[in-house]
């Protein structure tokens, strides 16, 4: 097989995985974007988080980010607080209604996953794990 093949297979999984994905989040009544910033914020509670840490895991642009955030904030599901030591930026944590909304995402991204990964057994699984991991290596070094 190809390198083309190995490529174009991944863009057509990650296509299809993304449009059902977010087919299954309208469902819901969730933005795509907002339940991955819920996820992200709730696994890094512990981590004070701003804007521009979303700008750079999302790979969006400033004014993006900050209107999903001032919508969120004005639905109750974030909270913008002045850090300590610099007044102008603002850490972004979940209120209890977004931790609710981040645990229901994170189940629709559970069982997407399941469903998905339903064919492989615990090996292939693992394999496919490894190997994604050096492909993103491989194609982080493209840019150096």
């Amino acid at each position: 097989m190809s390198q083309d093949h190995i490529t174009g297979a991944i863009m057509n999984f990650s296509r299809q995985l993304r449009q059902e994905s977010d087919r299954i989040l309208q469902e819901n009544d969730i933005n795509t974007l907002q339940a991955r910033i819920l996820c992200f914020v709730s696994r890094n509670e512990k981590e004070p988080l701003c804007q521009r840490d979303f700008q750079e895991k999302f790979f969006a642009r400033g004014s993006t980010i900050s209107g999903i955030v001032d919508t969120m904030e004005k639905e109750g599901l974030l909270s913008r607080i002045p850090e300590e030591r610099d007044k102008r930026k603002n850490r972004v944590v979940l209120t209890e209604k977004g931790k609710t909304a981040a645990n229901r995402c994170h189940a629709i991204f559970e069982d997407i996953d399941r469903q998905v990964t339903s064919t492989l057994d615990g090996k292939e699984a693992e394999r496919f794990i490894s190997i994604m991991g050096k492909l993103q290596t491989s194609l982080e070094h493209m840019h150096e």
